[in-house]
């Protein structure tokens, strides 16, 4: 039982990470691709899923 629920809460903390994973990543390029510069892409792609994250709470 104590095993299944490990398992459970390891899979379910891997699917969270890569989709936070996924969501930085595509958030950069998107800013790369508006600004063409990675700085400042780096600087929105990091900002942007703290503010949406407040957004939604």
């Amino acid at each position: 039982m104590v095993e299944m629920v490990i398992r459970t809460v390891r899979a379910l903390a891997l699917k969270i990470a890569s989709y936070a994973t996924m969501h930085l990543i595509v958030a950069i390029l998107v800013a790369y691709a508006i600004t063409r510069d990675w700085t400042l892409a780096l600087a929105i792609g990091l900002v942007e899923p703290i503010a949406q994250t407040f957004a939604f709470a």
